[in-house]
């Protein structure tokens, strides 16, 4: 729930869509935020890194493809190469709610967010 308040708290307009739409509907999207969407399968995670390929922007947080569909975890991300991240096997415990980064540089995943955007960050 903390990406969709933070994103409603700034007014930015978004579509919640389902691992059903990836296949039909990502040409609609130049973003596409995953938070903390843990398990992902190996399908889900080829149509996310040729969304990317085709010169759209990820957002992922938390264990986001770190699981198969089977709740089994990986040795790494499913989508290392496309977040440019890595598991390195331990996890920051973070307390409380509500915990938000704010985009005050430009990159080109964030170029489309309007910056001083608060982004949660659990």
């Amino acid at each position: 729930m903390g990406v969709c308040k933070a994103l409603l708290r700034d007014h930015v307009l978004f579509d919640v869509i389902t691992e059903k739409d990836l296949e039909k509907n990502l040409r609609n999207y130049e973003v596409l935020v995953l938070p903390d969407v843990a398990s992902m399968t190996k399908k889900e995670c080829a149509l996310v890194t040729q969304f990317v390929n085709d010169g759209n922007g990820v957002v992922a947080s938390y264990r986001t493809s770190l699981f198969d569909e089977n709740g089994k975890q990986l040795q790494n991300l499913g989508l290392e190469e496309v977040l440019g991240a890595s598991y390195i096997g331990s996890e920051k415990c973070v307390k409380g709610h509500d915990s938000y980064m704010c985009v005050k540089e430009t990159h080109p995943v964030t170029e489309p967010l309007r910056r001083y955007l608060y982004l949660p960050s659990t």
